[in-house]
């Protein structure tokens, strides 16, 4: 039975002197279907965020965070939109200092 409450995942981190310039897994496998996902880029690098390891679809720039609210953007209201369980997280960028994080919510 649901609760319907809201629960967060386990932080990811990534040390950015450790991305290559290509295509670098991230998340390999989000733990529950996120409503709400917050990447906080807290190196000195640009990133680009892919979700299928081919294409290139969000940036953050350094020091500053992305928060994607899925359900806010949902249409139709009396639907339900998340991230996948499931889903796998690339990162491109240059090798910098500093990390990157990303949060997410779910609701059980």
């Amino acid at each position: 039975m649901a609760k319907n409450t809201v629960n967060a995942i386990e932080m990811y981190s990534l040390d950015s002197a450790t991305l290559t310039g290509g295509y670098d897994e991230f998340v390999t496998s989000l733990d529950k279907a996120c409503f709400m996902l917050r990447i906080t880029n807290a190196s000195n690098k640009q990133i680009s965020i892919s979700y299928d390891g081919t294409h290139l679809h969000d940036t953050v720039t350094a020091g500053s965070t992305a928060t994607l609210m899925f359900q806010t953007n949902n249409v139709p209201r009396s639907h339900i939109a998340l991230m996948p369980k499931g889903q796998k997280i690339w990162l491109v960028g240059n090798a910098g200092t500093g990390y990157i994080y990303l949060a997410g919510y779910y609701v059980e």
